[in-house]
């Protein structure tokens, strides 16, 4: 099982707000999450992680936002199996 977290967080008047705060999925299931994010920076990312049961957080991937769009990374595992 894998369990997706997602934390709103706030700093400088800055805020990211997840539309569902967990989900749980079994292996080979599929899960969307989404989240708004309210900011005056240009240079933003928002950076995805999740977390198997006993083990610790595994960063997914990140994506450029607001001035940022083309910037993205995928970790390795995650080529193509996240968007």
């Amino acid at each position: 099982m894998c369990m997706f977290i997602i934390l709103p967080v706030m700093t400088s008047g800055d805020s990211i707000s997840p539309e569902q705060t967990a989900e749980s999925r079994t292996e080979g299931e599929s899960v969307t999450l989404s989240c708004s994010y309210t900011t005056s920076s240009n240079g933003v990312f928002l950076y995805w992680y999740r977390q198997h049961s006993n083990r610790a957080l595994e960063y997914i991937l990140y994506r450029g936002a607001k001035g940022d769009r083309g910037a993205n990374h995928n970790a390795a595992f995650a080529i193509h199996r996240f968007s």
